[in-house]
């Protein structure tokens, strides 16, 4: 064994060495944790906004189904043109395919926020 009274001040650089590896560790850490956060949140706000696309066309739909059941009494009192209820019919069908396609997004938003949460 050698013990040498001077060091040059190598145990001080090493122990600020140390410390800011630590500190970096730290930090490092604490940026993880924001972006699971900031993912998490991220997929709420899209599962919150999928959820509102869904009750909207849900009122389109029906609003759609109301305006055939006039449009339909109507044709049967001779008031209507058959066009007219087939326009009809295409404009609930488009508001069908609407509402189809807003709860595949919102099963979607739902499954990436699970995910998101750990829970698979």
């Amino acid at each position: 064994m050698q013990w040498q009274p001077f060091d040059w001040g190598q145990k001080k650089h090493k122990i600020e060495e140390l410390r800011s590896a630590s500190s970096q560790t730290t930090l490092t850490i604490q940026d993880a944790e924001q972006q699971v956060l900031l993912d998490v949140h991220n997929r709420f706000r899209k599962l919150l906004e999928a959820r509102a696309l869904l009750d909207t066309q849900a009122a389109v739909q029906e609003a759609e189904r109301e305006k055939l059941r006039v449009m339909m009494n109507r044709y049967q009192q001779k008031s209507a043109l058959l066009a007219d209820l087939m326009q009809q019919q295409s404009s609930l069908a488009q508001a069908d395919n609407q509402y189809q396609q807003s709860l595949a997004a919102f099963w979607s938003a739902m499954a990436a926020f699970d995910h998101a949460l750990g829970r698979d």
